[in-house]
């Protein structure tokens, strides 16, 4: 009988591996994502790959923020219902819903100026 244990441990390998792989954050869902608003995006203003969104709360969310004036930066990730999205802000639009994770700074009272470090996009239903 031929000794199988090379196989099982390939197998084993591999498994644990992809396993490593989608937990690192190479895979293309949110992982530990804290949104500090969400709501409609009412102004969208560009400047190459930077821009500014205005976004406010449609009903109460229990959020940090209920309007935000966000910076768009070279540096702000873009998701569409968790899915890595293209670095662009171009495919940001008035009325899109969108939830924003800010980078921490918060440059003057209200609606607070944020740098976004996170824009994920809500499709219908969510």
């Amino acid at each position: 009988m031929k000794n199988k244990m090379p196989v099982y441990v390939a197998i084993f390998a591999a498994a644990i591996m992809t396993g490593v792989f989608l937990y690192s954050g190479m895979g293309t869902a949110l992982r530990n994502f804290k949104p500090d608003i969400r709501g409609e995006i009412t102004e969208v203003t560009f400047d190459g790959i930077t821009g500014n969104i205005l976004v406010e709360e449609s009903k109460d969310t229990g959020l940090q923020f209920d309007k935000a004036s966000v910076y768009l930066t070279s540096d702000t990730l873009y998701y569409k219902d968790g899915k890595k999205m293209s670095k662009a802000p171009g495919l940001l639009a008035k009325g899109m819903t969108v939830e924003v994770e800010i980078t921490g700074t918060v440059r003057e009272s209200y609606p607070v100026q944020v740098d976004a470090r996170i824009v994920n996009i809500l499709t219908a239903g969510k």
